[in-house]
């Protein structure tokens, strides 16, 4: 079943889409003046730090740093890949990846027609996406034009950024859908570099900000000058999903409405709610006596489990479902909090690879 989300990790999409030549850009920082702010004739000084922190007369000046970007080193240097293999990596992230990133039973049948391709264009860019180390390929038996596909690193997607991890950011099909109309391959590099950025800016708590189209220019080919990238900016279908305001040297991208970060929260939050409750509804059964079995779950409950999705991934949240169905439900042990216990079993899931008998 495709999801209506999809977590992508930044370093894959980084080395997908081709990382950015190294360069340096700037960036204003805000700095405190002690000398402006009259801390050293300041009485209240001495009396405590909260005094100094909590001060309404604190004046700042603005410094413009030197920032060197080497995304190599930050994201690795797998090889970049073609429109057709880039498209199919994101599709791939739709399919249902258990906890580890394991699609199982992958139909290329299915996702040609997705993507309006051949099978055997399919088959192609799997192996390619193996060869670059994206992913591992392996057939199913004895079904031909089926794969189990793992894709490389996806449990280190979740991770917190002190235990070294990257990000992701969040697909909705609607945006998958707009990337997938990009016809060449630098229309799908651009797209995807700008949702990094708008990304970035949200969370930044700068939406909207300028970007200068010399940095952008870094991050694509270098035959890609600053009018091709102003008019891959102007098509209606980049229009779609940003707001483009330009300048001679500058360039703002912010998300329309539709795409914009609490719309997909939205959407998300009723996907996961919906894999919750069809996994919970597959323990539902019903005895001689006409007696229904299972986890009897509340309409809270099954809210409770879904936002457990937001800090973890949702193949881990089901696969604890199906321990807890094993080691209570199916022995008939009482359950104080369903929604916390699930968040337990997952936590061990993802840190320790928790199986229910470990758990």
């Amino acid at each position: 079943m495709i999801t209506l989300t999809a977590a992508v990790g930044q370093s894959v999409l980084r080395n997908a889409i081709g990382r950015a030549n190294n360069y340096i850009t700037y960036e204003e920082k805000k700095i405190f003046d002690p000398s402006a702010t009259g801390c050293y004739d300041c009485m209240r000084r001495a009396q405590s730090s909260s005094v100094c922190d909590n001060c309404p007369k604190k004046v700042y000046h603005t410094e413009m740093r030197k920032v060197y970007v080497n995304e190599k080193n930050r994201y690795g240097s797998m090889p970049s890949l073609n429109r057709g293999a880039i498209l199919l990596l994101l599709y791939l992230h739709f399919c249902e990846p258990d906890e580890n990133g394991l699609v199982r039973g992958f139909d290329s049948s299915e996702a040609a027609e997705a993507l309006s391709c051949h099978p055997r264009t399919i088959a192609n860019n799997l192996t390619r996406l193996s060869d670059s180390g994206y992913a591992a390929v392996s057939h199913v038996n004895g079904i031909p034009g089926y794969y189990n596909v793992f894709l490389s690193g996806y449990s280190a997607y979740f991770r917190k950024a002190q235990e070294n991890g990257r990000g992701y950011i969040t697909l909705t099909q609607e945006l998958f859908h707009q990337i997938l109309a990009q016809d060449t391959v630098n229309k799908v590099r651009l797209m995807v570099r700008s949702i990094l950025t708008a990304q970035k800016d949200i969370a930044d708590n700068q939406k909207g900000a300028e970007h200068p189209i010399a940095e952008i220019r870094h991050q694509l080919p270098s035959y890609c000058r600053k009018q091709d990238i102003l008019d891959m900016m102007g098509t209606d279908s980049f229009r779609s999903v940003f707001q483009i305001s330009e300048k001679k040297y500058t360039v703002r991208i912010a998300f329309q409405d539709a795409f914009d970060p609490v719309h997909v929260r939205v959407t998300m939050t009723r996907d996961y709610t919906d894999q919750v409750r069809r996994r919970l509804a597959r323990y539902d059964k019903i005895d001689t006596g006409g007696q229904i079995h299972g986890f009897h779950a509340s309409e809270k409950d099954i809210r409770d489990i879904a936002m457990i999705g937001f800090r973890y991934p949702v193949g881990a949240v089901l696969k604890a479902i199906d321990q807890i169905h094993d080691v209570y439900i199916s022995q008939n042990l009482p359950i104080g909090s369903l929604g916390a216990l699930v968040r337990t079993y997952t936590r061990w899931i993802v840190d320790f690879g928790a199986t229910s008998s470990a758990a």
